[in-house]
């Protein structure tokens, strides 16, 4: 009798939610002068600290907007499985596309955030939750299996 559990989906959806969470509520990008933080960019384009003028590292909210789309797309598809086994697939199959995105947000930082040139001293740096959001990205290839590992009666 195949494994029924909806345990694996449920995993890979809260790891996505958190993911979810990060990309508009937590610091993607810090933003340093002399190695003391000035302010903090959030993937939605949030700024924490400072007051932005218009123009100045403005635009839409896209890779945040286009991250939470892939995550919710991939929970749906999970949640849509009706074995404990084909959920984790499918959780680990949009773990590689989530992966690429978090990577992707390191590798274009200077372009989704419109910098063409900083000032000398100024230098942005990977915040906490881009490390996170990578480890989730990484935890949601393995977490769901084991989770259906554990739920097999």
């Amino acid at each position: 009798m195949p494994n029924t559990s909806r345990a694996p989906a449920a995993v890979a959806t809260v790891i996505m939610a958190v993911i979810g969470i990060l990309a508009f509520a937590a610091p993607w990008v810090v933003v340093k002068a002399d190695e003391t933080s000035l302010f903090t960019i959030t993937l939605s384009r949030r700024a924490e600290g400072v007051s932005m003028q218009v123009g100045e590292l403005s635009g839409s909210p896209g890779w945040a907007i286009s991250l939470a789309v892939l995550l919710v797309i991939t929970a749906l598809r999970a949640w849509n499985r009706p074995v404990a086994d084909d959920s984790a697939g499918v959780a680990s199959s949009g773990a590689v596309v989530v992966l690429l995105a978090v990577l992707f947000t390191w590798l274009g930082r200077s372009v989704w955030l419109n910098t063409k040139h900083l000032p000398d001293g100024v230098s942005m740096h990977m915040g906490w939750a881009y490390y996170v959001s990578l480890a989730l990205a990484v935890a949601l290839f393995v977490v769901p299996w084991v989770v259906a590992a554990a739920t097999e009666e």
